[in-house]
């Protein structure tokens, strides 16, 4: 990979090309140039016969991230999923603040330190504008590929989007890897990012020697976040690594967390996710197998031991349960199959159990790797049969449909299927699972104060999340306690919180300011009940 550049001389050329040979029929320009640490400042010229135009991305959550840009003068203005007008004005002008808060999907501008990254689909217009050509400003942008520095214009493919970096600091290029690495990131957590990212790669390119590999461009940095240590990514051309509060302290914790989210990311570049779309359970085949690559490459690697990945399993089928809460699959909205992680959770699980269960013969990760190959080749074979048969003709996948198609509850085949296989026990949960359920059950009290639920999770607590329809909480509440009780690592939590339900149907809850409030429950909680521990020696066995 070549680090290229435009510089003073040769930008006219640049844009030149990039403009004109592209194509020279777009309509709509689409002016970016960064506001170092502030945001972006953002342009629409629009030819005169146009005074209302509709944005690409559409719906609610696309309003909600649009929700944030201030119009720069009164030209024009955002009706829903519109950019209206004025009949004299050429330039709709708004600046989109930086936010953490990436609502849904990819995030509009998300600060990384000196680095913003910016996805053009939040800002690109439907097809009736004619192609979007973008000028883009910045001492360095980085995407598909390549480094520019000071401005770069040109034409996208109609109807594609793509990641951009707009950054004041220069990306480095080591070993044909472009990378923009926040500096106040601790040397040991860069190394362990370098690390699995090239180990990844190298050990999938040959698990999976099809798959239509191609290196993006990797942005990492620490963001500040309301919520405790976190993180969020995506696994586009500019393969975004956000590390949320991250310590400069190198624990063994810290590296677990940087394994499985660099592992995660960069196995979705084995994947391709454009190309499972056209199936109904293309998030949890997607989300589901960069869980299971990651899973299984890190356990081949060593970089879990196998009581390590017999754990992680573990917490991933039992969150799975917790959130399916005794209901068919079938029976899931999409919001609660999204905000509980389940497409992750129910994936990871489905992925290794049915490969486990698999009726033909080799390793389950060559299922896998052809699955993903008939993919590319044009063919559209069936997910089940891929994991639990291979290329045999005369098998039929037994599991997995239950899981997934039928009306049964989910908890109820998982059952089945661990009697039969036994390939996990049943367990009493321990005090990770209870603070999960207590979690769970906090979310219910705030649906009913609030009509919705969303929070950040501290070490010590639950931080409310700024929601308007709220009658008694209010945003950036800590909840540190449930009944006197400290709301997580404490046994007598969670019983208390059900005993004083089913006794007044009102709950008193703490906050770290030391407030307390009396909170409804008078919905009936659905708590798991059901919590397994796999057998690794026979769930590796069966994988092999």
């Amino acid at each position: 990979m070549k680090y290229s550049s435009c510089r003073f001389m040769s930008l006219m050329l640049c844009a030149f090309v990039l403009l004109f040979g592209a194509n020279a029929n777009a309509q709509v320009e689409i002016h970016m140039r960064l506001q170092a640490g502030q945001g972006l400042y953002l342009e629409y010229h629009v030819p005169s016969h146009l005074t209302q135009l509709r944005f690409d991305k559409d719906g609610p959550w696309a309003q909600k991230i649009r929700a944030s840009w201030r119009a720069v003068d009164d030209c024009a203005r955002i009706d829903g999923d519109e950019l209206k007008l004025k009949p004299h004005c050429r330039v709709a002008r708004f600046f989109v603040p930086a936010s953490v808060d990436k609502v849904r999907g990819y995030p509009a501008a998300f600060p990384m330190a000196k680095a913003l990254y910016v996805h053009t689909s939040n800002y690109q217009l439907d097809s009736h504008s004619g192609e979007n050509r973008y000028l883009l400003v910045a001492p360095y942008l980085a995407y598909e590929g390549q480094v520019m520095e000071g401005n770069a214009r040109f034409t996208s493919p109609a109807q594609t989007s793509f990641p951009i970096l707009f950054s004041t600091q220069a990306l480095s290029s080591e070993d044909g890897v472009l990378s923009y690495i926040d500096e106040s990131l601790s040397p040991a957590y860069v190394a362990r990012i370098q690390e699995v990212s090239r180990g990844t790669i190298r050990y999938l390119s040959k698990a999976m020697p099809k798959a239509r590999f191609s290196m993006p461009i990797i942005a990492a940095a620490n963001v500040p976040h309301p919520g405790a240590v976190g993180f969020d990514g995506d696994a586009g051309n500019v393969l975004r690594l956000s590390l949320f509060n991250w310590p400069s302290d190198y624990t063994p914790e810290g590296k677990k967390t940087i394994s499985d989210f660099v592992g995660h990311e960069f196995s979705h570049r084995f994947q391709k996710r454009d190309e499972v779309d056209i199936y109904p359970l293309s998030r949890m085949i997607h989300e589901g197998g960069g869980e299971y690559l990651r899973w299984h490459t890190a356990l081949q690697l060593g970089w879990m031991t196998q009581e390590e990945a017999a754990l992680d399993l573990d917490e991933a089928l039992n969150r799975c349960l917790a959130g399916v809460e005794q209901k068919a699959w079938t029976a899931l909205s999409r919001a609660t199959i999204v905000g509980r992680q389940l497409e992750y959770r129910c994936g990871l699980a489905a992925y290794v159990f049915g490969l486990a269960a698999r009726k033909n013969t080799g390793s389950g990760i060559t299922n896998v790797a052809k699955f993903y190959a008939h993919i590319q080749e044009g063919v559209r074979p069936s997910f089940f049969d891929a994991i639990e048969c291979g290329e045999r003709v005369d098998c039929h996948p037994r599991w997995l449909p239950q899981l997934f198609e039928s009306a049964n509850s989910m908890a109820k085949v998982w059952d089945d299927f661990f009697q039969e296989t036994g390939l996990a026990r049943r367990v009493a949960p321990n005090q990770a699972q209870k603070d999960m359920m207590i979690k769970k059950a906090f979310s219910s009290l705030m649906i009913e104060d609030c009509g919705e639920s969303s929070t950040f999770e501290a070490n010590d607590g639950l931080i409310i999340d700024d929601l308007k329809s709220c009658k008694q909480l209010k945003a950036q509440m800590k909840v540190v306690g449930v009944e006197g009780h400290a709301i997580f690592g404490n046994a007598q939590a969670l019983p208390a919180l059900l005993s004083r339900c089913q006794q007044s149907g009102r709950v008193t809850v703490q906050f770290a300011s030391h407030e307390s409030l009396q909170l409804s429950c008078k919905t009936p909680f659905v708590l798991n009940s059901d919590f397994y521990a796999s057998d690794m020696r026979k769930l590796l066995k069966a994988l092999h």
